[in-house]
């Protein structure tokens, strides 16, 4: 929302942009269930086995959930990466 203000310059602009954002483009990404999120969690599961096949295998080795790094980034949208 901050960024939106300081490239709109107007709290009410950059407010409905928002609220178009949410409801709109991702919608599905702020309702309870987050199923657009569990969505993109599984491509980019996906794709980092299918173009990253070393870093996959480390990952399973390691028993580790790349969604318990890439929530955050793709619930901000990439806004704050």
């Amino acid at each position: 929302a901050a960024l939106l203000i300081l490239q709109l310059h107007d709290e009410e602009v950059a407010f409905w942009v928002l609220a178009t954002v949410v409801n709109d483009v991702l919608p599905h990404y702020y309702h309870r269930s987050l199923y657009g999120l569990q969505i993109d969690q599984a491509v980019l599961a996906e794709y980092v086995q299918a173009e990253l096949p070393k870093v996959h295998k480390h990952f399973q080795a390691l028993s580790f959930d790349l969604a318990f790094v890439s929530t955050n980034w793709l619930l901000c949208a990439f806004i704050n990466t």
